[in-house]
């Protein structure tokens, strides 16, 4: 390359005019400008910084959990989802702000099927605010710093006007999401809906859903507590913040003595999920490709041992009632009377001798 530079003389180097330059290379330097840095700050640099700290796994819509538990047509679950649904379409509520829905530790996988349910039907109506399901399986699943920030970037997206307000927050101090689920919930929850209440004409009035799952599988005791205290800070009439909390867990003894506090039980609507029956499924279970040589074995023993129970019953005409009356509850009240039993019905009915004949009356 060639170049022929024109310098002033008062330059030492180029100290004459017409200098002729042969060959190197020539590299170019962009010195970052204080318009080009409060240009950034003003742009969504700040907001993309906290899309690299939050856990997309543990949103209801994320490819992680799919195909994710869903409430079954008929089932008790739905049923109970459409009366939160219902709970969570009233625009202006009064004093319940949060809805617990509570059971044993055998309805996690129902509870979780409510929530998911609820969080899609309010997402495609517009009052989905966010949504967090806690997994101690998935790696990071269970990691509550991780809610707040989530919860923020899913209410920055979702809630009008508030994409602005927590990407300033978020170019001002990078290091929140690093900060304690205090200062993340001050900082990128209370202080943009403030800030968008004292600037926006048009403040929403109307209250949006928060959905968080399975906070029993929030990793640490102390880190439960603590979220549930914020929860009710934000969910008290100090801040006039428009959102209400569904909350989904097992009702163990230090939720359940933080839910009974004060401050939480006052704006909380309590829901218990009993326990499922053996033979009442509530939620659809996603279809998997793989089998393991345990479960077809187990499969073909149990069609070996039904063919020949029921083909004896059917020779003597004593069929199981089990496949003429739903949910086999005939099977038991009548096998104190020599009807036989297949083996599924002997595996449900509790104190049962081989070939089906009860004990006792049941």
């Amino acid at each position: 390359m060639t170049s022929r530079i024109h310098s002033p003389q008062t330059r030492p180097f180029f100290s004459g005019y017409n200098m002729l330059i042969t060959g190197g290379v020539f590299n170019h330097f962009n010195a970052p400008h204080p318009d080009m840095i409060n240009l950034h700050k003003s742009a969504d640099g700040g907001f993309h910084m906290l899309s690299q700290a939050i856990s997309p796994g543990a949103m209801h819509d994320s490819s992680e959990r799919y195909p994710p538990p869903r409430c079954r047509n008929g089932a008790r679950a739905e049923t109970i989802a459409q009366d939160v649904i219902i709970w969570a379409r009233k625009l202006y509520p009064s004093t319940t702000k949060i809805l617990w829905l509570q059971g044993p530790h055998n309805t996690a996988k129902t509870c979780t099927a409510i929530a998911q349910t609820v969080s899609e039907v309010c997402h495609a109506e517009g009052q989905l605010a966010g949504s967090f399901f806690f997994d101690q399986h998935r790696c990071g699943g269970d990691d509550g710093r991780y809610l707040f920030s989530t919860l923020a970037y899913q209410i920055a997206m979702n809630v009008p006007g508030m994409r602005e307000h927590v990407n300033l927050a978020m170019a001002h101090d990078p290091t929140l999401p690093t900060k304690s689920i205090a200062v993340q919930v001050q900082s990128l929850i209370v202080r943009p809906f403030r800030q968008l209440r004292a600037t926006s004409t048009i403040y929403l009035k109307a209250s949006m859903v928060v959905v968080i799952d399975g906070l029993d599988q929030c990793r640490g005791q102390e880190t439960q507590r603590d979220i549930l205290l914020l929860i009710a800070d934000l969910a008290s009439s100090a801040h006039q913040i428009p959102l209400r909390f569904l909350i989904t867990s097992q009702s163990k003894p230090d939720i359940r003595a933080a839910f009974d506090n004060d401050g939480l039980a006052s704006m909380t609507h309590r829901i218990v999920v009993d326990a499922p029956s053996s033979y009442d499924d509530d939620t659809s279970k996603p279809q998997s490709s793989f089998t393991s040589p345990d479960s077809t074995f187990s499969r073909l023993f149990h069609s070996v041992i039904n063919f020949g129970y029921l083909l004896n019953a059917r020779n003597e005409q004593r069929l199981c009632r089990c496949h003429t009356v739903r949910y086999g509850k005939a099977c038991v009240a009548e096998a104190s009377a020599g009807m036989v039993m297949c083996p599924t019905c002997i595996s449900e009915t509790p104190g049962h001798r081989v070939r089906g004949h009860c004990r006792g009356a049941h």
